[in-house]
């Protein structure tokens, strides 16, 4: 993981980390004085759409200790940055850099100053060898569209969901093996019912069950619940999701989960998406901070998430 740093994590390296992510590149960003939870600036948005990119849901975090220690490298915006971030993190000396001292804050400039800023930091990332040299046209990015659960999808879901383990990094999934004719008849029902549920127990939570696609083909499922319970809230939280293994480390990990977000930004009430994840699956920790989470508590097993509505 590449680790873009600046000041506020508004601007620059949320928007270096974007440019790269479009590349293949596996990279986050973070500030030295961030307000956890400010969005990016809309020159910044607007830049990373005409770059063919998404800023629309980036929010602010700091640096922390957690993240130098999984980046492979770490590229600060100007010489004080790389200065603090070494005295901060000594024992990371070695892999912090500055990217190019010559890239100015754009904060407060319009969107040509945003514009130019970009094409500093993606001149800055190819001549450190982080991204490739230039692309025609617009970076290349995946179409991909989230669909619920519906019966005219059924034999994708059902093959999907037949083939999914009974429990794998958390995602518990009771339908393994289950025959077409089982699904159609009792699983599919039931799965569809399970967001306005009828005669259930009082601690069962609606859920509503998506399915990501990329052209033709279902590529993974994701989960909503509506609410928290105590259970929930110090457990599971409001998201689970599972990608086909054939398809894992392509981003459709990432690119799912921010549009799952959208769709729980207008169901959930609380004010931040809970997500929980076990502390060796390092590619799903990856995926929600690739989407703005940050590290809100820890048990023996598992790292707790929380991304800001």
């Amino acid at each position: 993981m590449i680790l873009f740093v600046c000041t506020g994590n508004t601007c620059r390296s949320p928007l270096a980390a974007a440019l790269a992510r479009a590349y293949g590149v596996d990279a986050q960003s973070a500030g030295l004085s961030a307000d956890p939870g400010d969005v990016a600036t809309p020159e910044a948005v607007r830049t990373a759409q005409r770059n063919g990119v998404d800023l629309s849901n980036h929010y602010a975090r700091n640096v922390q200790a957690y993240l130098m220690r999984e980046a492979s490298q770490v590229y600060a915006m100007t010489r004080d940055h790389e200065r603090i971030l070494q005295m901060r993190f000594p024992e990371y000396a070695r892999k912090i850099h500055v990217l190019n001292p010559s890239i100015s804050d754009p904060f407060g400039g319009n969107d040509a100053v945003y514009d130019a800023c970009a094409e500093k930091l993606l001149a800055a990332m190819r001549n450190a060898g982080i991204i490739p040299g230039p692309m025609s046209g617009r970076a290349l990015h995946m179409r991909v569209e989230l669909r619920k659960i519906n019966e005219q999808d059924a034999a994708a879901q059902w093959a999907y969901t037949t083939a999914l383990p009974a429990d794998e990094n958390g995602l518990t999934n009771p339908y393994h093996g289950v025959s077409y004719d089982e699904y159609l008849a009792n699983v599919l029902p039931t799965l569809i019912s399970y967001e306005h549920p009828v005669n259930m127990p009082d601690w069962f939570v609606p859920e509503t069950y998506y399915y990501l696609w990329d052209g033709e083909r279902l590529v993974g499922e994701f989960r909503i619940r509506h609410y928290l319970t105590e259970a929930l809230r110090n457990g599971a939280g409001h998201i689970g999701y599972s990608i086909w293994k054939d398809v894992r480390g392509k981003g459709y990990g990432t690119a799912g989960l921010r549009l799952t977000i959208e769709k729980a930004k207008q169901i959930i009430p609380e004010d931040e998406i809970y997500l929980r994840v076990y502390k060796d699956n390092i590619a799903s920790q990856k995926v929600m901070l690739n989407n703005g989470a940050y590290v809100a508590g820890e048990d023996e097993s598992h790292y707790f998430f929380r991304i800001p509505k």
